[in-house]
């Protein structure tokens, strides 16, 4: 599963060209996502999504994801970090109304060279990025639609086999 997050970031710099990129490439490339997208009045088409998590639940999706794509947030990275997750960061950028300055460049920057992480500065490219980071994680790690619809069924089909007939007990 794939967790994207655009951070807390204030009303008024919502971060669309992120959001919108990912929500293609979720239906494209049939990915499992979970799009944070904070005030964005966008409503995603092929991940699910949600405006705010409860800190709590932020850390629950850095923990039992397998790739985060986000901004270039300290705290966004500090929590991948935590939890040793690849990323992808594409920093806001001030002239594009996402942030007040450009300290998400500086930062990006700052960490450009650490391994597991992947700096993009235009969304699109993105998709080669997402590709090759998706190339790299354990096949069990990139589920399509396809697979957990037969995962789904594999499991109906075990809890129904194990249950006794109707009338016998």
């Amino acid at each position: 599963m794939i967790f994207v997050t655009v951070g807390t970031a204030a009303k008024g710099i919502e971060f669309n060209r992120l959001i919108e990129t990912m929500d293609r490439l979720a239906g494209e490339l049939e990915l499992d996502m979970l799009i944070q997208k904070g005030h964005a009045r966008y409503e995603t088409q092929h991940a699910r999504s949600v405006c705010y998590l409860k800190y709590s639940e932020a850390l629950e999706q850095f923990r039992s994801c397998d790739l985060v794509v986000a901004h270039c947030g300290a705290g966004t990275i500090m929590n991948a970090l935590h939890f040793n997750k690849p990323m992808i960061l594409v920093p806001r950028r001030a002239g594009r109304g996402e942030n007040a300055d450009d300290h998400q460049l500086e930062l990006a920057e700052a960490i450009a060279d650490m391994q597991g992480v992947w700096i993009v500065h235009e969304v699109d490219e993105l998709e080669p990025v997402l590709r090759q980071v998706l190339a790299k994680l354990p096949i069990q790690s990139k589920p399509t639609n396809a697979r957990l619809s037969l995962m789904s069924a594999i499991s109906q089909f075990i809890d129904d086999s194990t249950r006794p007939p109707k009338g016998r007990k």
